[in-house]
């Protein structure tokens, strides 16, 4: 089986084996693919997949007689928008099955922050849909990818873990009641978000559905338009129960604001090479009405947004949710074993799919000794069982059994994986990142 995946190669940069500020010297995903780089004629597919905690770079090589080597591989990224990132954060590199494995596991949210999250699979959709609009997807990696989301389909509805996901900003909720001592998250109709992207277009989602109408929005500039993807969140819930009521302003203008929203909480997560706010600017915005006495601050930029020197508490930042997420991923690292052996069969099946397709001849061997043992029953049963069966009754069986011939490809097929992953789940256990 390895051989079926052994041109196919993964760079990633993540949480879990790099420091998170390293991801800011990579692209977004829209960058990358705006880029349209032309493929080497050695790669037959390409996929970038940018998340709020990792980068990832599937390739999938021509195979010839000898491998490429990791070294080969960097070089083929000169004039990429990712290139300047190679150079300065050597990536974790896989291959083969390894690779493939990590792509299951990545989509069906086991190598999450928050285990189980669901955002990561709407991600990995995005970028894959943008990757094949440019053609830099090969026909096999779109079967692979195809059956990547059926994997992940199952482990959700099969798993504890497609029951109770958790995400970052659930993680979140939960050290912000950890420090309250009511013990309950304590919102009014009011809330900031630092930034128009990805992570606080989820916030975004989150407080609408915490009830939360009146929005400040603090950009970098506040001329440039507004993400379509944001726009779009602001535009679907003006449509029920009045809507919500967004104000943009830049960071200038916090701190001398007419009106005091008393903000409970402020997440961040906007670009800057330099963190935007410290302890000082903090008390300040507190003093402004801006934010609350008691509010906090999330802090999901990268680099950070706030520089946290100085402060005690109510600020909440990615590193201390990481070690929350350690903790949880202990709780739930049975749910996780529950998914690892509908990933590994899933596996299993693509590649007798891929097997059967590039040996026709093997194929039509098993359907031919179907078809004569199928013709040889039938015979048997004319001569015996069905001696006296009625015209009507024996096109019935026959239509039956003829049903059954179309169905022994995939029976066969089926068992063999069964037989292949028996067995397997203990050492699938000992694969827990």
């Amino acid at each position: 089986m390895e051989r079926a995946f052994q041109e196919i190669h993964l760079l990633t940069w993540n949480y879990a084996d790099h420091d998170l500020a390293c991801l800011s010297d990579f692209p977004d995903a829209k960058t990358f693919y705006d880029h349209k780089w032309p493929l080497p004629e050695e790669f037959t597919s390409l996929l970038y997949v940018a998340t709020c905690n990792r980068v990832e770079v599937y390739i999938q090589t021509d195979h010839r007689e000898k491998a490429i080597t990791f070294d080969e591989l960097l070089n083929y990224f000169h004039g990429m928008p990712i290139y300047e990132g190679l150079k300065k954060h050597t990536p974790v590199y896989k291959r083969g099955l390894d690779s493939v494995r990590h792509l299951f596991q990545m989509a069906s949210g086991l190598k999450s922050m928050a285990l189980g999250e669901t955002q990561i699979t709407g991600q990995l959709k995005r970028d894959y849909a943008a990757a094949t609009e440019i053609g830099y997807i090969s026909s096999f990696f779109h079967s692979l990818i195809q059956k990547v989301f059926e994997a992940q389909k199952k482990i959700r509805t099969q798993t504890k873990i497609g029951q109770n996901p958790i995400s970052l900003l659930s993680l979140l909720e939960r050290e912000i009641i950890a420090e309250t001592p009511s013990g309950k998250l304590e919102l009014t109709d009011n809330a900031a978000i630092g930034g128009t992207g990805d992570m606080c277009q989820k916030a975004l989602r989150y407080l609408i559905n915490k009830d939360v109408h009146n929005f400040w929005i603090v950009r970098n500039d506040t001329t440039a338009s507004v993400p379509a993807a944001f726009q779009a969140i602001i535009d679907k819930k003006a449509q029920t129960n009045g809507g919500i009521r967004v104000t943009y302003l830049n960071w200038d203008e916090l701190y001398n604001l007419t009106e005091k929203p008393e903000c409970p909480i402020f997440i961040t997560s906007t670009s800057s090479e330099e963190p935007i706010l410290d302890a000082a600017k903090i008390v300040k915005l507190r003093e402004a009405g801006f934010l609350s006495k008691e509010g906090f601050i999330a802090d999901f930029g990268i680099p950070p947004n706030v520089n946290s020197k100085g402060i005690e508490n109510k600020v909440i930042n990615l590193n201390r949710l990481l070690k929350q997420s350690k903790i949880n991923k202990k709780l739930r690292g049975m749910h996780y074993r529950e998914a690892l052996p509908i990933i590994e069969k899933s596996i299993h099946i693509f590649w007798m799919d891929h097997l059967y397709s590039k040996n026709p001849d093997m194929v039509n061997s098993v359907l031919k000794n179907v078809e004569k043992e199928s013709r040889e029953e039938w015979e048997g049963l004319l001569a015996g069982p069905l001696k006296n069966a009625t015209e009507k009754q024996k096109r019935i069986l026959l239509d039956f059994m003829k049903k059954q011939e179309r169905r022994a490809l995939r029976t066969h097929k089926e068992l063999f994986v069964d037989m292949l992953t028996v067995g397997e789940e203990e050492t699938l256990a000992g694969m827990v990142h």
